[in-house]
């Protein structure tokens, strides 16, 4: 099951529960004192995704087929790409 949403560089994974929403980890990162697109902090595409109740990261096309494969609930109109909306 995915349980939250994640960002992350080469250097650090933000990762916190649902309802949770992508600008709150940005937000949490600024409250850290850093700057999310100089530390290039979930400024690819593939940097912003999802962790599932193993812990595990997947980006938002991974995250999408796994709610499909997995049976998750979510937007039966989601598109290629999973967003926190979808499930939450």
């Amino acid at each position: 099951m995915i349980i939250g949403v994640a960002i992350r560089s080469d250097k650090i994974t933000v990762k916190l529960p649902r309802p949770n929403r992508h600008h709150h980890c940005l937000a949490y990162v600024k409250s850290l004192g850093l700057h999310a697109t100089k530390e290039g902090i979930g400024v690819k595409a593939d940097d912003q995704g999802f962790y599932t109740h193993t812990g595990r990261y997947l980006t938002r096309e991974q995250a999408y087929k796994y709610v499909k494969r997995v049976n998750q609930k979510h937007d039966p109109e989601a598109r290629k790409y999973l967003f926190s909306e979808d499930v939450w």
